[in-house]
């Protein structure tokens, strides 16, 4: 019996060690030591300062042809900075748009030491707009692309990007608990429920708010009027394409969905070969021009 106890004590202290490690990886700043220099972007680029609602100062390129007549914003994925948007904006700058890339909170080169999947970066999202709205362009004349977690934040951000005119989001989660236990099985192969809970537990302490009230799926409808793209892809274990599908039900119209058949997660969001580049472009092009 006395070694039995010894062995359950020492496996929940490796649970717990494990789930405290894995929560602070996922939170933890992501902050790479080589980055994308604005002077090899292949476009002219303003660095710019956005102060979010809540004080952080989030950092970014703003790039403004001069006969642009409608902006772009580009909001990256989980653990990514702005460059993950880079050739996509390479391509918008190319057809006639502005674009605007910032890092989030906790990333590339913006204050903060926290990621909060959305969260927290959905105050950020707002704030961009604003910073838009103050600049004197007409939200009426801008879309914004939303990858992963990005994506996400936007829909969480649904009173602001609703004045948008278009957003197509890549992949973005239906609810908080449920992406992470994807991203635990995908991970360690397998479902360990008390790994689960652990992870769950901390990082619920860690974000400041409990796994199962952050919902997109349930106000992703909120988005309207602004027409909205949906892409997934057919073999992404974060997000499922069961799970896009119920994300794209839950939408209102007008709207449409592209599921990319046979790629991964990462294929669909590695944006300097995507097939989806040339796609989003048309859908901006139908509303924006």
């Amino acid at each position: 019996m006395w070694k039995f106890s010894k062995f359950l004590f020492a496996t929940l202290v490796v649970y717990a060690a494990v789930s405290a490690l894995g929560v602070w990886w996922a939170t933890k700043p992501y902050k790479p030591t080589l980055q994308a220099d604005s002077a090899t972007l292949g476009f002219s680029v303003e660095e710019i300062e956005i102060r979010s609602t809540d004080g952080i100062t989030l950092r970014g390129w703003y790039g403004h042809p001069a006969d642009a007549q409608a902006v772009i914003v580009i909001f990256h994925g989980h653990r990514a900075t702005r460059s993950q948007g880079l050739a996509l904006a390479r391509t918008f700058v190319s057809t006639g748009y502005s674009v605007l890339m910032v890092d989030f909170r906790g990333c590339g080169k913006s204050d903060g030491s926290l990621q909060t999947f959305g969260v927290k970066e959905s105050e950020d999202v707002a704030s961009v707009l604003r910073y838009l709205k103050e600049q004197k362009h007409s939200l009426r004349r801008v879309g914004i692309v939303g990858i992963g977690t990005g994506a996400s934040a936007v829909i969480l951000a649904h009173q602001q990007a609703s004045q948008c005119a278009a957003i197509a989001l890549l992949g973005p989660y239906s609810a908080l608990d449920r992406t992470i236990g994807n991203r635990l099985r995908a991970r360690l192969g397998s479902n360990l429920h008390p790994l689960d809970t652990a992870f769950e537990w901390m990082l619920r302490y860690r974000i400041g708010r409990p796994l199962e009230s952050v919902r997109p799926i349930d106000v992703i409808g909120k988005l309207a009027p602004a027409p909205i793209l949906l892409a997934g892809a057919m073999r992404d274990s974060r997000t499922p394409p069961d799970e896009i599908q119920e994300i794209f039900e839950r939408a209102e119209e007008p709207k449409d969905l592209y599921l990319a058949h046979d790629i991964t997660r990462d294929r669909l969001i590695d944006l300097n070969e995507s097939l989806l580049r040339p796609k989003l472009v048309t859908f901006f092009d139908g509303e924006l021009r």
